[in-house]
């Protein structure tokens, strides 16, 4: 079990011995920074408490339950939340697109089910009328993948692209269509109602993503459940920021910390999960962006930002300038650019002036990350506002 969780064996050690030993709390919050393997732990965290086998939780294990948790088909699992799907979705097509195997089978299968699993019934009960321009997205993507059941034979390069790109073509459409950017509380709500009706000596598991960026009226009806949840009933809440969560829920959760994976552990995953060369790409974030835009095009625009700002001969932020910030996709990998320039020429630099320019600089987009997580501040104004830090000091 938790095979696949690559670079964080203290806090794997910590959740299966808790789970082994039986004092795995109902309520817990797994959190650490993206990509930090904290979702695949809450998922294989869900197949392990609904296996039905001695010893549990073996990955290939064939009950009934570890059955459907693999293809993320279990009934008694709800996912909710934001997540980076379509960057996952596009990395897993791009595995199998280089090779058809069971693994990237797998892999294509569960990306698209994270997405898919959102839009339960439970979950939109009431609701339903919101689906309407995606419920025909939602049954393309689900069709399409009763195509690629692992184990059968394998699909010919040409059917197997063209899968690819009505996949993502059908993703892309939901994600567009739907808000999906937080839990309302109407889903909590649907959840709680669902929590309640759970059946005799039956475990439901519920995962809930982007926990630090819920709403108040979404944490108030969430508080509500945690404070004493049906029996055989567990939550777990995955947060990128742990400061961010009220204390109230804070106080009624188990934490669990995944910790910033090593450039060698990072390294790992891209070979071993990913199949790429651990060099092609500096870290996950890097990999992951690279599905958004293009690395060669996000650097030039990193160093036009740069050389304006930094020349007091040019003209002001011109938010027209930078063609990649009209895509609200590519503001992620542009504050990670400029995170990794900032870090770097903090290691290289050797001018004690040049040395309190970059701290201050750094300060300056920790807040407009702050800022854009946890508050969904517009965008444009925050980097103009960098901007001008920049030329100011």
């Amino acid at each position: 079990m938790f095979d696949n969780i690559i670079g964080q064996d203290q806090v794997i050690q910590r959740i299966v011995g808790d789970i082994h030993t039986g004092t795995l709390p109902q309520s817990v919050l797994f959190y650490g920074e993206p990509y930090s393997g904290k979702s695949s732990a809450a998922l294989e965290c869900a197949r392990v408490l609904g296996c039905e086998y001695t010893p549990r939780g073996e990955w290939g294990c064939l009950c009934p339950s570890c059955v459907r948790h693999r293809v993320l088909l279990d009934a008694d699992t709800l996912l909710l939340g934001p997540r980076y799907f379509l960057q996952e979705i596009r990395a897993a097509a791009e595995v199998f697109r280089r090779m058809d195997e069971t693994f990237s089978r797998y892999m294509l299968i569960r990306s698209v089910r994270k997405l898919l699993r959102r839009f339960d019934p439970v979950v939109w009960e009431g609701e339903e009328h919101k689906l309407k321009k995606v419920q025909g997205s939602i049954e393309t993507a689900g069709d399409l993948l009763s195509e690629l059941e692992p184990g059968e034979a394998k699909i010919s390069d040409q059917k197997r692209e063209k899968i690819i790109k009505d996949l993502t073509e059908s993703c892309s459409k939901i994600t567009s269509g739907v808000n999906v950017s937080h839990i309302p509380v109407h889903q909590v709500r649907s959840v709680t109602f669902w929590a309640h009706t759970s059946g005799v000596g039956r475990k439901k598991i519920i995962i809930m993503e982007g926990a630090d960026t819920m709403l108040e009226g979404a944490r108030n009806a969430l508080l509500k459940i945690l404070e004493e949840p049906p029996e055989n009933v567990y939550f777990i809440l995955l947060a990128s920021n742990r400061g961010s969560i009220i204390q109230t829920v804070l106080s009624r959760v188990r934490p669990y910390g995944f910790a910033v994976r090593s450039e060698e552990s990072q390294a790992q995953v891209l070979e071993r999960i990913f199949r790429e060369p651990a060099q092609a790409f500096s870290s996950l974030k890097e990999y992951f962006y690279a599905f958004d835009v293009s690395l060669d095009a996000l650097g030039k625009e990193i160093d036009d930002f740069l050389s304006h700002a930094r020349d007091p001969r040019s003209l002001g932020f011109q938010a027209e300038s930078y063609e990649l910030l009209k895509n609200k996709e590519a503001f992620a990998p542009f504050i990670e650019g400029l995170t990794q320039r900032f870090s770097r020429l903090l290691k290289s630099s050797m001018d004690t002036r040049m040395l309190t320019q970059l701290e201050k600089w750094t300060d300056e987009l920790n807040r407009l990350k702050t800022s854009v997580e946890s508050y969904n501040q517009n965008h444009y104004l925050l980097v103009e506002k960098l901007f001008y830090v920049i030329r100011n000091s």
